[in-house]
């Protein structure tokens, strides 16, 4: 049977009122770096957390190195790559203690086959990873300051948090998301521009019966303009540029002159859309109404960004820029909805000063 569905409010209201008291997780062998009401993340997991999140650091920022180079390197508003790395991965084990006492508050159990198959998890490592040698195996968590215990216990944590979160936020979850907190979400995260697109760089070269060229490293070739050809797109963009200048309508200079017409609804831009960086760096840059022209590789751009408004992740011509959104939009909420427990939770700085993103080694295989 599907479970009911309520508002937010109501949800967040039960949360906090069916369970009075929270249920304690057993109690702690060892020191704990982070805790909260009884859930904690010891010092040993704290570590394992540490060089999960540098493995995936290296493995996700562009240029990112293990090296002095990288982690003194400047990141952010003038901060240490390990600075803020290090911030970004105690939040997130933050949050795992809040979910994972979240989990326990609101009543929620694992069942016997769930456990069972983190357990069968941990052994597939071993056998896919090390050829089934649990010596080895059992080296490599050596190597990262812990066992196999330990590792159970950090996966049972993130099994948890990830039950929680379906349970409460999944799309057939308890909470009933409104439209209005997805165009929050869109207002905060995306950017939505319309985009003229100029292509005085090149020209696609083609056959006599008009398909394009692929050339040996399987590329469709590229070839020069004529003074002719480079006249009339230098024509374009002069024209584009005279219009905004006079005030005319981004739109109506759109229809006639841009040579990009795959999205006419315009593009909904995240930080990390796969699209031409210099484009998308200078979209977040703008504010709403607000135009740029740059000129890239590719040819001169002029763009607009536009407020949001209708609901475009449900509309067909916008669909390739929300192909993730509602599982992003819906883990995000449920973030926010932990922000409060995580500013609770209490941290032993004897403990997390041991430890520096740096210094620890990379999870790779666990």
């Amino acid at each position: 049977m599907r479970k009911a569905r309520i508002s937010v409010a109501a949800a967040l209201l039960a949360l906090l009122l069916i369970f009075p008291t929270a249920l304690m997780s057993c109690s702690k062998k060892e020191p704990a770096a982070f805790e909260y009401d009884g859930v904690a993340v010891s010092e040993r997991m704290y570590g394992y957390w540490l060089s999960h999140y540098k493995y995936v650091f290296l493995h996700t920022y562009e240029g990112a190195e293990d090296t002095d180079d990288f982690w003194n390197s400047e990141l952010s508003d003038g901060r240490r790559a390990e600075e803020v790395l290090s911030e970004l991965a105690d939040e997130n084990i933050k949050r795992y203690v809040a979910g994972a006492w979240l989990f326990d508050y609101t009543g929620l159990r694992l069942t016997a086959e769930q456990k069972k198959e983190v357990r069968t998890g941990i052994d597939d490592i071993c056998e896919m990873s090390f050829d089934g040698d649990e010596d080895a195996f059992d080296m490599y968590l050596s190597s990262l300051g812990i066992d196999k215990d330990v590792l159970y216990d950090a996966y049972i944590m993130d099994l948890k948090v990830n039950t929680l979160r379906e349970y409460l936020y999944g799309v057939s979850g308890i909470i009933d998301v409104p439209d209005s907190d997805r165009m929050a979400y869109l207002k905060e995260k995306y950017v939505r521009i319309e985009h003229i697109y100029i292509n005085d760089e090149y020209k696609w070269a083609t056959d006599e019966n008009g398909d394009y060229v692929t050339g040996e490293d399987g590329k469709t070739v590229k070839l020069e303009l004529t003074e002719e050809e480079a006249a009339e797109e230098k024509a374009k963009a002069d024209a584009v540029r005279d219009g905004i200048k006079e005030g005319k309508d981004f739109r109506d200079l759109w229809e006639l002159y841009t040579e990009d017409r795959l999205y006419p609804d315009g593009y909904y831009l995240l930080p990390d859309t796969p699209f031409i960086k210099e484009v998308v760096d200078a979209a977040f840059d703008l504010e709403i109404g607000e135009t740029a022209e740059l000129h890239t590789e590719y040819g001169t751009h002029f763009i607009k960004r536009y407020e949001m408004d209708g609901t475009p992740w449900d509309d067909e011509g916008s669909k390739d820029f929300f192909e993730d959104f509602e599982d992003d939009m819906r883990a995000y909420l449920f973030t926010v909805m932990l922000g409060e427990t995580v500013e609770k939770i209490e941290e032993n700085k004897e403990i997390t000063d041991k430890f520096s993103l740096r210094s620890v080694p990379q999870a790779r295989y666990a």
